[in-house]
């Protein structure tokens, strides 16, 4: 049975537009850490307290660029995404309008220093490409670690913590005090870095 050449022509189409879709799209995994937690100045005997830390990695094409040209972003990584593209442009008043609406002030003060304002706009000009390593779940917050590659100082990963608020994502610091937060984030840091070893 031959097939007609019009199937073989649909059939090329389709890999042509929709194949470059398929590698490039960003895919993640569930993983889950336990952390046993001892008190701070004792040794590592007894009972811990168990933290459960749920989350995602990023196995495959992270890239923002990648995420962008397929329309493959999710809503709340189409909003980090977003946010250092104005950040890569100077564009700090646009970021402000990002924030948690009574944290805004708070951020348009930090950027009021000039060497501040100069060193962000110094290194956020330098960055030449960004991807998503992971994410991790912390009650309604959600902590994105993003990798960018720097030029003149490799790369490095940083993260961005967001809250979605009535059907919008937001910038938040009101987790900077939050211990819990804090222990959990050095020691995810600390378990990306033996992942990509």
């Amino acid at each position: 049975m031959r097939i007609p050449k019009n199937i073989y022509r649909l059939i090329y189409i389709i890999f042509v537009i929709f194949y470059p879709m398929l590698v490039t799209q960003a895919k993640a995994e569930d993983i889950e850490i336990t952390e046993n937690i001892f008190p701070k100045n004792g040794s590592a005997t007894g009972s811990p307290i168990k933290v459960t830390l749920k989350g995602k990695t990023y196995t495959e094409n992270g890239w923002f660029d990648q995420m962008v040209d397929t329309g493959r972003a999710a809503p709340d990584e189409k909003f980090i995404i977003e946010a250092v593209s104005k950040y890569k442009a100077g564009k700090f008043k646009e970021v402000k309008g990002q924030w948690m609406p009574d944290e805004q002030d708070e951020f348009a003060n930090s950027y009021k220093d000039p060497e501040q304002y100069a060193n962000s706009q110094s290194y956020f000009r330098r960055v030449t490409r960004s991807k998503f390593v992971a994410k991790i779940f912390y009650g309604n917050y959600e902590i994105f670690f993003v990798q960018h590659e720097v030029e003149g100082y490799g790369s490095n990963t940083m993260p961005y913590t967001i809250k979605k608020v009535k059907g919008r994502f937001y910038f938040t610091n009101k987790l900077a005090s939050d211990p819990i937060y804090s222990y959990l984030l050095a020691k995810y840091a600390n378990f990306l870095k033996k992942k990509n070893k």
